[in-house]
């Protein structure tokens, strides 16, 4: 079973996204599944893999940290394996999880000036808090349908900045911007949003999370500065699609294999 299959706790106080993290690199998972015919040396580990011996190390490393392999030494050598008491199978968490939420945004107008839309995603809160913050993850969801990302900078900080741009399939470049104001790590986001195809649409930009039953409703309150800048807003297929983004985005990092069981 390739190791992608597996998921448990961990020995340090490492967060469960930390650990989602660390096997949704493609890397790290083959490394994951070179050792499951048991203990390696990293020489051992770059001949079976196309990596160099720099990028093995640093792999072995981030899965050590998480708990996911142990290592032992042997002269000068360390020794690799995986450690099984923080692995489990992951079929019984996958059958639980619905099989896709796409267009099941709600989109709401509770008054002239604000959008609110909700959607709810199969993830634990600290890791959809992660891929809605870090530029790493961002990147992957953001721009819309077939629109490619350009630019994608974070400063996840109250005072910092963000700017985000993607360009759509006829060469408009849609550019967004803001400033953090508030930060609550992983359940409340307020920024400061602007389209700067819209420089009179200033608006503040709420994003709450819950997390029930490993299910993580997001809230995001848009409230803009007057009825000039929210007349802009006329369409929202680009937003929705956007989530629908994310949510595969999700999929991947919960089970790298792409397959959800019973589907």
């Amino acid at each position: 079973m390739p190791m992608a299959e597996y998921i448990g706790p961990v020995a340090r106080a490492s967060t469960t996204s930390d650990v989602f993290n660390a096997v949704a690199d493609m890397h790290r998972r083959e490394i994951l599944d070179a050792l499951i015919t048991g203990e390696k040396a990293v020489g051992a580990i770059v001949n079976d893999l196309s990596m160099s011996q720099p990028q093995v190390s640093k792999h072995l490393r981030v899965l050590s940290e998480v708990g996911l392999v142990k290592y032992r030494a042997e002269g000068r050598r360390r020794l690799y394996r995986l450690e099984p008491a923080h692995l489990r199978p992951t079929t019984t968490r996958r059958a639980a999880v619905t099989p896709s939420r796409h267009g099941s945004a709600v989109i709401e107008f509770p008054s002239d000036l604000e959008i609110v839309t909700t959607r709810e995603f199969d993830a634990p809160i600290e890791l959809v808090f992660d891929v809605l913050t870090k530029p790493e993850h961002v990147r992957n969801w953001f721009a819309p349908f077939e629109d490619k990302m350009t630019v994608c900078s974070i400063d996840l900080r109250v005072g910092g900045k963000y700017h985000m741009v993607f360009v759509t399939d006829d060469g408009t470049e849609c550019s967004f911007r803001g400033t953090y104001l508030e930060i609550e790590r992983p359940t409340r986001i307020v920024d400061t949003w602007l389209f700067e195809g819209w420089p009179d649409a200033e608006a503040v930009e709420t994003v709450d999370l819950y997390e029930t039953d490993g299910v993580t409703k997001v809230k995001m309150n848009l409230a803009f500065r007057d009825q000039a800048g929210r007349d802009h807003m006329t369409t929202t297929d680009g937003q929705e699609d956007s989530w629908d983004k994310m949510e595969d985005y999700l999929r991947s990092l919960v089970d790298p294999s792409g397959t959800v069981s019973g589907t």
